[in-house]
C-alpha cells in the first residue's frame, strides 16, 4: 500500500505543512511508500529543508487500488472526489475552524467514507470523535526540534515576536502600549512572515516574548517552539493549546488571556514587560516550567506516533505491515 499526502500549493510557512512532509520523511526511513501529493507540476517549498520524493495531481500519480490518500481538514471536495479505484481515505485535521469553514451545511466526514483521522492533540482528537463521529482518531504529537528550538539568554532582546500570517489582534495591542506613553511604547514588535525555519527560530531565540491572538489552533506548534527558545509567552491558548497551555499556579507556563480580549491581553502584555525589566522571580518560574513543556515534544515521540498510527491503520484494514524497528513510547 502506498500513501499520498495532499498537500495544497502554498508557499509559505506553514505548521500543517511542516507536520505533511514530516510524517512523509519518517514513514519512508521506517519502510512505508509515502508521498507528498502536490496540485500543480513544478510547485516546491523554499522554506521547509525536508527531502521527500513529490508527486502532482496533474502528472498522473501512481495511485492504484488499495491505496492511502491523506487529505487536509479544509479539503472536503477532495474527500467526497476520491471514490475510484478502492482507495482508503484519511484525513489530517490540524485546525477545528478549518474544519467547520470548509465544510458544506449538512454533511458530515461519514457521508465521505472517511476511514481514519490524524490530529495533532488529544483535545483536537476528542472534539472530532464528538462532532464527525469518526472512531479511530489517532494522535501525533508534533515535535520541538531542540536542534533549532533551543534558549540563548544571552541573545535575547526586549523585543516581542508574532506569527503575523495567523494574527489577529496585535496590531490593536500595539497601539494600545504605544498609547499609554510609558517605557514599553517603543518596544519593538517582530513579524515571523515568510523566514526560513532556520531565521525563525533564530528571531524566537532572540525575542523576550512571544504573542499570539489567533484564536482558532489545533495544538498551536509556534508556541510551543516558542518556549523551547526560551521566550514568555502571552495570549490566547487559541482552543487546541488547552491541551499543553497553564495559566496558573506553580506549572504555569504561559500568562493566558481571556480568548478574543485584546484589552485583556495588552494589560497582561505590558504587566510581563514590568515584570521582565523588574527581574520578578515569576517570569524564570513560567521561563523553566515552559521549557519543560517543549521538551516533552520530543522527535522520538513523534516518530512513534507516526509509526503507531500507521500500523494500526494497515493491520485493522488488513494491509501488509511494512518491516521496521523503532522504540515504542
Amino acid at each position: 500500500m502506498k500513501i499520498f499526502f495532499i498537500c495544497p500549493d502554498f508557499e509559505h510557512p506553514s505548521g500543517g505543512i511542516k507536520m505533511i512532509y514530516t510524517q512523509v520523511k519518517i514513514l519512508r526511513e521506517h519502510n512505508f511508500e509515502a508521498f507528498v501529493l502536490h496540485f500543480n507540476t513544478g510547485f516546491r517549498l523554499n522554506w521547509l529543508d525536508i527531502q521527500v520524493p513529490v508527486v502532482y495531481m496533474d502528472g498522473n500519480p501512481p495511485i492504484s487500488p488499495g491505496d492511502t490518500v491523506v487529505i487536509p481538514e479544509g479539503f472536503p471536495n477532495q474527500m467526497k472526489g476520491l471514490t475510484a479505484g478502492n482507495l482508503h481515505k484519511v484525513v489530517i485535521a490540524l485546525n477545528l475552524h478549518y474544519i467547520f469553514e470548509a465544510l458544506p451545511p449538512g454533511e458530515s466526514w461519514r457521508q465521505y467514507g472517511i476511514s481514519a483521522v490524524i490530529t495533532s492533540s488529544d483535545v483536537m482528537a476528542e472534539y472530532i470523535r464528538w462532532a464527525m463521529g469518526v472512531s479511530r482518531v489517532g494522535v501525533v504529537n508534533t515535535a520541538v526540534n531542540p536542534r533549532l528550538y533551543y534558549p540563548q539568554p544571552d541573545r535575547q532582546k526586549l523585543q516581542i515576536a508574532y506569527m503575523s500570517r495567523k494574527d489577529l489582534h496585535t496590531p490593536h495591542i500595539r497601539k494600545i502600549l504605544t498609547a499609554r506613553g510609558d517605557t514599553y511604547r517603543n518596544v519593538e514588535f517582530i513579524p515571523l512572515e515568510d523566514l526560513p525555519e532556520a531565521e525563525y527560530a533564530r528571531v524566537l531565540r532572540e525575542s523576550v516574548i512571544y504573542l499570539t491572538t489567533s484564536p482558532f489552533e489545533g495544538a498551536n506548534l509556534s508556541v510551543l517552539e516558542a518556549m523551547g527558545c526560551g521566550c514568555i509567552c502571552v495570549g490566547y491558548d487559541g482552543i487546541g493549546g488547552k491541551e499543553y497551555i497553564v495559566g496558573e499556579g506553580p506549572w504555569q507556563n504561559f500568562v493566558r488571556a481571556e480568548s478574543m480580549n485584546y484589552l485583556d491581553a495588552a494589560m497582561l502584555l505590558h504587566a510581563t514587560l514590568r515584570k521582565i525589566t523588574a527581574r520578578h522571580p515569576d517570569v524564570e518560574r513560567i521561563r523553566r516550567n515552559a521549557l519543560a513543556t517543549a521538551a516533552q515534544y520530543s522527535l522520538r515521540r513523534e516518530r512513534n506516533d507516526i509509526i503507531n498510527f500507521w500500523t494500526e491503520f494497515q493491520a485493522a484494514c488488513r494491509l501488509p505491515v511494512p518491516q521496521h524497528s523503532y522504540q515504542a513510547g
